[in-house]
């Protein structure tokens, strides 16, 4: 039934469904109704700024894992966070050099291991099965990494696949960015993922090569989302987010407002479980008290170590979905 003069679209997006919301109050500014944007997507950011602020991410919240590990008494590595941190990225050249052999006969080399280390930095929760997980592998155990790469891409026990996530994202991040094979433009955009990220960055870099050659092209514009004359739209970011981060959603915030942002304070991912503060102040990003609630969007802003956004999915390149 087609939408009446008057009707107005509620709509709640989660991580690259942020971005769906944010184009449609940008196109229909007079149909929004209750939008929230949940671990919000930067629309006005390129395919190397989000693989180069994604791999800072993961690389932050691999730290804040070895970090809380080296503080208790199951923790596989020894000495400080940048001495694990060396660690890994030892383990990640080594079985680069030397993939491990599973029982199925499927190689784990560094690509499949930075998934497996991956899989579990979404929530803090999981951080004692990593711990497993690359204690394992430095035995020389490959089973516990590919549950978690598998389970990642969502791979079945018999080789198959839950669904065809793996190719519709290719099939969408292709015609959403625009995409650069020159090899000199590649190794320097490589090279600034790497000195951003040391540990994990090289693992992410070179993802325009999937894209390159995909038969039909970008042509749009990557550019900020303003929606003018829309309802109050609710952003929402989680602090050390590492697929979607929190810079995202001010970014959008700020796009997207017409009158400054309102934010609340709360622990947790993608849920309220505590109201920590609102805080009102003029000359920032906070209107004062007596500017009205309504009058811009509004963000949450939790304080949590690492959020659920939603899976990262195969590709030669980690982006967020």
């Amino acid at each position: 039934m087609p939408c009446s003069a008057t009707s107005r679209l509620n709509y709640l997006g989660y991580s690259y469904g942020t971005f769906l919301g944010a184009t449609y109050a940008n196109l229909f500014p007079d149909k929004v109704g209750r939008l929230v944007l949940d671990g919000a997507l930067d629309p006005s950011t390129s395919n190397a700024e989000v693989t180069r602020v994604q791999a800072v991410g993961f690389e932050s919240a691999l730290r804040s894992y070895l970090a809380d590990c080296l503080g208790g008494s199951k923790c596989p590595f020894n000495g400080t966070v940048d001495q694990a941190m060396s660690t890994i990225s030892a383990l990640l050249d080594s079985v680069d050099r030397s993939p491990i052999a599973a029982s199925d006969g499927r190689m784990l080399g560094g690509n499949t291991l930075l998934t497996a280390i991956i899989y579990p930095l979404y929530q803090a929760s999981a951080w004692p099965n990593l711990s497993e997980m690359l204690s394992s592998v430095m035995q020389g155990n490959t089973k516990v990494a590919f549950q978690f790469a598998d389970a990642y891409n969502g791979r079945n026990s018999d080789g198959s696949y839950l669904d065809n996530s793996t190719e519709a994202f290719l099939a969408i991040n292709c015609l959403d960015y625009s995409y650069n094979d020159d090899p000199a433009v590649m190794r320097a955009d490589a090279a600034a993922i790497e000195a951003a990220a040391p540990v994990i960055g090289k693992y992410m870099a070179y993802g325009d090569t999937g894209c390159a050659n995909w038969p039909d092209k970008f042509t749009g514009t990557r550019a900020e989302i303003h929606a003018p004359g829309a309802a109050p739209i609710l952003v929402v970011g989680t602090t050390n987010d590492p697929a979607t981060p929190y810079v995202w959603a001010q970014s959008l915030a700020k796009q997207a407002r017409q009158r400054p942002a309102r934010y609340l304070c709360r622990r947790g991912a993608h849920r309220v479980q505590q109201v920590q503060c609102l805080r009102e102040q003029r000359g920032g990003l906070l209107p004062a008290a007596g500017d009205g609630a309504g009058d811009g969007p509004e963000v949450l802003m939790p304080d949590g170590p690492a959020a659920s956004a939603g899976r990262l999915l195969r590709t030669a390149q980690l982006r967020a979905v």
